[in-house]
């Protein structure tokens, strides 16, 4: 059976075939507490779910295997927004993966210089969170890609969460190099079982 990280490295748009994916420990879980200090490189361990659940548990480690792999990982903070130069991560010589913490209200944008997460209360609607991003971006680029629970502003934004009024929902942010380029992809997990689209 191939890694998580094979499988998640081949990932197309369309429906979620990776089963559950769940963020856990206190170093993932971060969207229920907000941790900006541990930002950068760390080691991610996809472990199956117990009891024969079709889906993978990820946790920070230190161990090494073919079940771990070095992820970037850029956590979200309340009321402010996170920011990583792409290039820390994507050009490097070794083969690091991208993720940030669940979104559950926030956005997240991959410009063509950084990634981005913005909380959702970093402004009291989808313009004051714009306002929170360009603050630290600038003037949004034509390249700009935004994954948000607002209603999609462009060709380039992504909505999840948006026909569930009300409801909780969540979506999980990936990067990878794949052939020789960095993509970004969402798995928007409601409906279960979860559907992913290619970002950029």
């Amino acid at each position: 059976m191939k890694s998580f990280w094979k499988q998640l490295r081949n990932v197309q748009a369309g429906p979620n075939t990776l089963g559950q994916i769940n963020l856990v420990g206190q170093y993932l879980q971060t969207e229920l507490n907000d941790y900006a200090s541990n930002r950068g490189i760390i080691r991610v361990k996809a472990r199956p779910l117990a009891f024969g659940a079709n889906g993978y548990a990820l946790e920070q480690t230190l161990e090494y295997g073919p079940e771990v792999a070095e992820v970037f990982w850029l956590p979200w903070r309340n009321h402010e927004a996170t920011v990583a130069a792409r290039a820390e991560f994507e050009y490097s010589k070794r083969d690091i993966f991208f993720m940030t913490t669940t979104l559950s209200g926030c956005r997240f944008s991959v410009t063509p210089d950084v990634v981005i997460h913005v909380a959702h209360a970093a402004g009291y609607n989808s313009a004051g969170r714009t306002i929170t991003e360009q603050n630290i971006t600038g003037p949004r680029h034509a390249l700009t890609r935004r994954v948000s629970v607002s209603a999609a502003a462009g060709p380039n934004d992504f909505q999840y969460g948006g026909a569930l009024v009300g409801a909780y929902t969540r979506s999980l942010i990936f990067g990878a190099r794949v052939n020789g380029n960095y993509t970004y992809k969402v798995l928007h997990t409601s409906p279960p079982p979860g559907n992913w689209e290619i970002i950029l």
